[in-house]
């Protein structure tokens, strides 16, 4: 009776996930009035005590693998683990916070340079105090920031500005950019060289360059001198449909070169 019970289970382990991600459905309920077999019945318990899993776990599941999908090192389940426990134990240690999305993706870039520990503690110092209210439902310290990116473009490119009074199109493509500090939308190499002055000097880093016209740019797929022509075509096209910056993460091309942004850093 028990092979039966857990095959049973198995199967619908199958169709409808495991753990946090399982569907209740009604042959759940069918299932446990049988009995649930001994082998399942700790995991069980915990699944539906609400002990494992909860919103913060959940986002952090289904955010996994679209972290830095292209990269070899979260191809494997070593990689993706190591991300888990970062998150996870983030969320754990400031619940206000939890887990908010594109932590996803500076954890898996701390990780590459760091060992899982520090890792962590990378996270920590990030959210807790270089980007105080980054990192909350509310992100009103990235809207802060993206005020003064505004004001930047206003006063470097005041042509761009005036082709674009309102430069609300930008921000909702640029939220994600301050969120991931460029780590998802430059290509590699630069966006490392943005999060190693952000460490220097935290984020007036950005602003204090002078080159905020390249970094715009590179982050926009287009050269500084056709900005000024193309950046509607460009803000339309840069966002898909689903209304979220494309791609996600950009590969270095064969012949890169750093940027003036990059080597000024």
């Amino acid at each position: 009776m028990e092979l039966v019970k857990e095959r049973l289970w198995e199967e619908h382990f199958t169709e409808f996930g495991r753990g946090v991600h399982m569907f209740r459905t009604e042959k759940i309920q069918k299932l446990v009035a049988m009995g649930i077999p001994e082998s399942l019945r700790g995991e069980l318990w915990m699944t539906f005590s609400g002990k494992r899993g909860n919103l913060a776990t959940d986002e952090i599941e289904r955010d996994l693998h679209r972290s830095l999908p292209d990269h070899p090192a979260f191809q494997n389940p070593t990689g993706i683990a190591a991300l888990r426990r970062v998150l996870t134990a983030y969320a754990h240690r400031n619940p206000k916070i939890g887990y908010c999305q594109s932590m996803n993706i500076l954890a898996s870039v701390l990780l590459l340079y760091a060992k899982e520990e520090e890792a962590f503690w990378l996270l920590v110092a990030v959210c807790e105090r270089m980007l105080p209210d980054y990192f909350n439902r509310r992100v009103i310290g990235a809207q802060v920031d993206q005020s003064v990116f505004e004001e930047l473009i206003r006063e470097r490119l005041p042509e761009l500005a005036e082709q674009v009074p309102d430069l609300s199109t930008l921000s909702s493509v640029s939220l994600s950019w301050f969120l991931t500090l460029f780590l998802s939308v430059l290509p590699f190499q630069s966006a490392v060289c943005v999060v190693d002055c952000f460490f220097y000097q935290g984020i007036k880093s950005i602003f204090q360059h002078a080159n905020i016209t390249d970094l715009i740019s590179e982050a926009l797929g287009v050269s500084a001198e056709r900005i000024l022509y193309k950046s509607i075509v460009l803000l339309k096209g840069f966002i898909r449909a689903d209304g979220g910056p494309s791609p996600i993460f950009k590969k270095p091309d064969a012949g890169f070169r750093p940027t003036p942004f990059c080597q000024s850093c």
